[in-house]
């Protein structure tokens, strides 16, 4: 079991054309670890995004829907213990009343379940 941590969640878009940014992303935990992130968004069409980052290199497309949104299935490659996983990951967002954004990623290594991660993400 992983504990449960704060995170602090940090992102500078830069945006390159009307259509085109590139986010830099930085999540500080309460441990004191962080991950730096680049992730490059497009926009494809009126409800959908597609996405690529340096740990997520084959993308996924956000679709956007009324409570939210959710990522189609994607792999990212997370550094853990020194050693680069390749996990598919299942992602859905759903936005409360208050605009909090309510996150759970269901990870699978091989095809076998091994994580699931629930976030929140909220002003502060």
């Amino acid at each position: 079991m992983v504990p449960k941590e704060r995170i602090r969640f940090l992102s500078q878009p830069i945006w390159l054309s009307d259509v085109v940014w590139v986010a830099k992303e930085r999540l500080e935990f309460s441990s004191g670890d962080a991950i730096l992130r680049t992730m490059f968004v497009e926009i494809v069409g009126s409800d959908r995004l597609h996405v690529t980052a340096d740990d997520m290199p084959l993308g996924a497309d956000i679709i956007l829907h009324e409570k939210g949104f959710r990522f189609t299935p994607y792999y990212i490659w997370p550094c853990y213990r020194g050693r680069r996983w390749r996990l598919k990951c299942i992602d859905e967002s759903l936005i409360d009343e208050n605009g909090a954004i309510h996150d759970t990623i269901k990870m699978f290594f091989f095809g076998f379940p091994v994580a699931t991660m629930a976030l929140t993400v909220a002003r502060i």
